[in-house]
């Protein structure tokens, strides 16, 4: 059975299974390190691991969309106001 091993947030090595792992509130950007591995990858970037993360999509509003567009405008007005 493939033991990973990754950096908690005391920076100890904890080593567990991929199934010991689900149990775990790790985080995507933790660390994580197995046997054939040479350096250290994020645990969402592992196969095993990345299935245990629910993806979520951000939630888009009105008032995002208008707050996002606004900052463009306020972006474009400057660089005319500077000769674009």
């Amino acid at each position: 059975m493939k033991k990973y091993f990754y950096l908690n947030s005391t920076n100890s090595f904890v080593s567990f299974t991929a199934e010991e792992i689900k149990e775990q509130s790790i985080k995507y950007e933790a660390l994580v390190l197995f046997q054939k591995l040479i350096k250290w990858k994020q645990s969402g970037d592992v196969f095993e691991i990345n299935k245990i993360f629910k993806f979520v999509s951000p939630t888009i509003t009105k008032s995002n969309i208008y707050s996002k567009i606004w900052k463009i405008i306020i972006k474009i007005n400057a660089r005319l106001k500077h000769g674009w």
